[in-house]
């Protein structure tokens, strides 16, 4: 799906502000989930989130055999 000029600039600010706050975000998330849990287990808890969801996106995405 292509924009239109008129909005394309207005698309590429949301896109940078999404870009640039992840990183921050995901910082805060993680310092936050290692002053709860630890830092050991924050880690473990993040691996195995991240697995999760590789595996969820992997079962319920179409099968892409080319």
């Amino acid at each position: 799906m292509l924009s239109s000029e008129a909005l394309r600039r207005r698309f590429a600010a949301v896109n940078w502000i999404f870009i640039g706050s992840s990183n921050e975000l995901s910082a805060f998330e993680s310092g936050t989930a290692a002053s709860i849990l630890g830092t050991v287990p924050a880690v473990w808890l993040g691996d195995v989130a991240t697995l999760l969801v590789v595996s969820l996106v992997a079962v319920a995405a179409p099968n892409c055999d080319s």
